[in-house]
């Protein structure tokens, strides 16, 4: 579904990603770890069209995307949170939701046609309250986002990526500064998104929250990858252990 190859981005002289290359299957949920400095959110970035490759390319559903702009990549079906969550905290969950689903262009030409607009606003609407059930915030929907909880506002991101009908999810970080009854809810919306024919890649340093969600795991160092394959496989590797796992 991505392909990643030979991708590279220096700032300065430092080089952030390093000839960096692997792939992701369809259906499949990818855990991309390694310490702080690793080239993981550059990654993140350079898949997302928010920063240019030096050099290489990122292939998604056979298309090259590697300079597309960031909101064609959107429309092409990638989505992604920030390690940073991203919402708009005086208004309201519903109205934050709303902000996040996609408008029809054609109603520009039609802004006059009331029952037109009214029934794209109903069906928003609808959507929103569906996503928002589906990630548990329902009763919250009339909450401003600034009261709600870190956790839930990373809920709420999550929800708000999901408006986008993306079939390629990149998660920076959904399990970082959550309590333990919010880590295994986020765990099992990851798992009901690829039920429900969603990719997921997740950027996430909780080593035991990676392990035991995640289908493959692709490991970084200094910003390459060092290491790909079963969670089994990557706790064993020599090289990720003396990288990231102290061993």
């Amino acid at each position: 579904m991505l392909k990643v190859v030979g991708l590279s981005k220096s700032f300065g002289g430092v080089k952030a990603v390093q000839n960096c290359k692997f792939e992701i299957e369809r259906g499949s949920i990818v855990g991309l770890i390694g310490p702080n400095g690793a080239g993981k959110t550059t990654v993140f970035n350079l898949i997302t069209g928010f920063l240019k490759p030096d050099r290489g390319n990122i292939i998604y559903r056979r298309k090259n995307i590697t300079n597309m702009p960031p909101h064609k990549i959107a429309q092409l079906g990638i989505g992604r949170t920030f390690q940073i969550i991203r919402l708009f905290p005086q208004l309201t969950v519903l109205e934050n939701m709303l902000l996040a689903i996609p408008s029809n262009d054609s109603l520009f030409t039609s802004a006059l046609q009331f029952r037109v607009v009214a029934k794209e606003q109903k069906e928003n609407i609808e959507k929103a309250m569906e996503l928002l059930k589906f990630v548990g915030l329902d009763i919250k929907v009339n909450a401003l986002a600034q009261n709600l909880s870190y956790g839930q506002q990373k809920l709420l991101e999550i929800a708000r990526v999901l408006a986008l009908d993306a079939d390629l999810l990149l998660l920076d970080e959904p399990a970082s500064g959550v309590n333990l009854t919010l880590l295994k809810k986020i765990a099992g919306l990851i798992k009901n998104m690829r039920k429900s024919g969603k990719t997921i890649l997740l950027i996430e340093h909780n080593m035991d929250f990676v392990m035991k969600i995640c289908d493959k795991v692709i490991a970084m160092d200094h910003g390459k990858e060092i290491a790909y394959g079963t969670p089994k496989q990557i706790q064993k590797n020599k090289l990720v252990l003396d990288a990231y796992l102290g061993g």
